[in-house]
């Protein structure tokens, strides 16, 4: 009776054995089909970040001047304005980086920080709570084909929490077109 069991006992683990091959088995052509995914992720993870210190860098050679303001009206704001110019050249006077700081009467830290360019277009976006980046916003233009001068949104990267990418596309004279990009997440075996 005891050897009965012993060998049900052996033959339900090698069973048990088989099945659980058969699951890393799927795991791993599973793994092999979202790679491509993954990777598209990474590089477009790496792209958005490399374009956003890219703009940082530039924006942050091109300042030259600043003024703060504060206001206490339930908690504390600060904001900065940075300019590209001395405060007495009013002409070529650009705001190029606006980063404003709250302080909210839950205890949470609120960052926005906004980078133009010299013609004052919105480059990046950017948004921290606690210190943590929450959003990031990059921005692309390109030059209006018909005038000398001018230049129109073209597209833009936005990387959300949760490891989420949007890329937006708004060609001239066509509809606009979204991709997204995200991190795969394990799957769990029950």
């Amino acid at each position: 009776m005891f050897s009965q069991r012993l060998i049900i006992g052996a033959a339900g683990l090698l069973t048990l054995g088989a099945g659980a091959s058969a699951q890393a088995q799927s795991t791993t052509e599973e793994t092999t089909a979202t790679t491509p995914q993954a990777a598209r992720y990474t590089a477009a993870h790496d792209s958005v970040l490399a374009r956003a210190a890219a703009c940082r860098s530039e924006n942050e050679k091109l300042l030259r001047d600043f003024s703060a303001s504060f206001i206490g009206i339930r908690g504390l704001r600060r904001k900065i304005v940075s300019f590209n110019s001395i405060p007495f050249d009013r002409n070529g006077r650009t705001v190029l980086k606006t980063h404003i700081i709250k302080h909210k009467t839950t205890g949470a830290k609120v960052e926005k920080i906004d980078y133009r360019a010299q013609d004052g277009k919105l480059l990046l976006s950017e948004r921290y709570i606690q210190g943590q980046l929450v959003r990031l916003e990059v921005f692309e233009y390109t030059p209006i084909k018909n005038l000398l001068s001018g230049m129109r949104q073209s597209g833009s990267w936005l990387l959300l929490p949760g490891d989420y990418i949007q890329r937006t596309r708004k060609p001239e004279g066509k509809a606009k077109t979204s991709a997204y990009y995200f991190r795969t997440r394990p799957t769990t075996m029950e």
